[in-house]
């Protein structure tokens, strides 16, 4: 899993979530767009791993123009790293790897872990990736994590995904869909009876605006997919 710390995209290749064709399926994608860059990086989320046994990766960021406006959505091949360079955040996983595969609740290919080969699953490490399924709660998703596997006090790190929309605590962005560049927060008295939880985001809506905000409780399921990343501190 990977973070976008800062740096500068050149040209940019990118979609973002779309109305769908009809009930059935309420989400799609918009048509590729090309950004020609150069651009700032804003914030940016990456799920690195493997797809029909080739390198993959799905990436969704934010990015600001040189006129100071902020675009972002999911990127595609062809998009660069800027002359100036880039700093990631890369959160390596010893013992599981990343399979992205076509999922058949919603046709649309999403990324689940797999435990590797060197290792078995013990629930003694400090951090867990999930797939979280459409209709999940992403804050019900992270409490659930932290406590099937023993983290009283966590963070989310590098995480992305779609939700029906966002509410936020002082706003939403639309539904049928939003893309998450960005997903972080902390759980803390999860094993107990002082749970506290915070989570914030930023998304990309289906016109294509960015909003930013703490994601209200309760309130944000999940769409398409949410990979999450989960670390004890």
């Amino acid at each position: 899993m990977v973070e976008f710390v800062d740096g500068e995209f050149g040209g940019i290749e990118y979609v973002y979530p779309a109305y769908g064709p009809d009930a059935e399926h309420p989400m799609s994608f918009t048509s590729d767009f090309r950004f020609e860059g150069p651009a700032t990086v804003h914030h940016g989320s990456a799920t690195v791993g493997a797809k029909d046994g080739v390198p993959f990766s799905h990436i969704h960021a934010s990015w600001v123009t040189e006129d100071g406006t902020i675009r972002g959505g999911h990127l595609l091949p062809g998009t660069l790293v800027g002359p100036n360079g880039m700093r990631l955040r890369v959160f390596a996983l010893a013992d599981a790897q990343l399979l992205s595969e076509t999922d058949p609740e919603t046709g649309f290919s999403a990324f689940a872990p797999a435990v590797t080969v060197a290792a078995a699953p013990d629930h003694s490490g400090d951090a867990v990736v999930s797939r979280v399924r459409p209709g999940e709660f992403i804050d019900e998703a992270v409490l659930a994590v932290c406590r099937e596997v023993g983290f009283d006090a966590a963070e989310v790190r590098a995480s992305l995904g779609s939700t029906t929309g966002a509410v936020f605590t002082a706003g939403t962005a639309p539904w049928p869909a939003v893309e998450f560049t960005r997903l972080t927060g902390a759980i803390t008295g999860a094993l107990g009876d002082s749970l506290q939880l915070s989570l914030e985001g930023e998304v990309v809506d289906v016109a294509g605006t960015v909003h930013s905000g703490v994601l209200a409780a309760r309130a944000n399921p999940v769409a398409v997919t949410c990979e999450l990343f989960v670390r004890r501190v």
